[in-house]
């Protein structure tokens, strides 16, 4: 099983099913701690599914100072925040 930080770098040349692993790897456990903030499990399945998207979006600017998960966790934070 590759890394996260070695799946960033697959997305990163292209590799879109690097990207539905990393999804795959984290969905569950980010979905948990974003209903912490929501406490609606629609809201929250809407939020995960923004910040993934954003994660996507921005993870060229992934500069692997914290690991992948913590980053992504932090994006799913703000999220909710700007959701809630």
């Amino acid at each position: 099983m590759k890394a996260d930080l070695e799946l960033v770098e697959s997305v990163r040349a292209g590799d879109k099913a690097a990207f539905s692993e990393l999804v795959s790897r984290h969905q569950k456990a980010l979905s948990r701690m974003v209903m912490r903030f929501t406490h609606d499990l629609e809201v929250a399945e809407e939020v995960v599914q923004d910040a993934f998207i954003k994660a996507y979006e921005k993870i060229a600017g992934f500069e692997g100072r914290s690991s992948f998960k913590s980053w992504l966790y932090q994006i799913a934070i703000n999220t909710a925040k700007n959701t809630i």
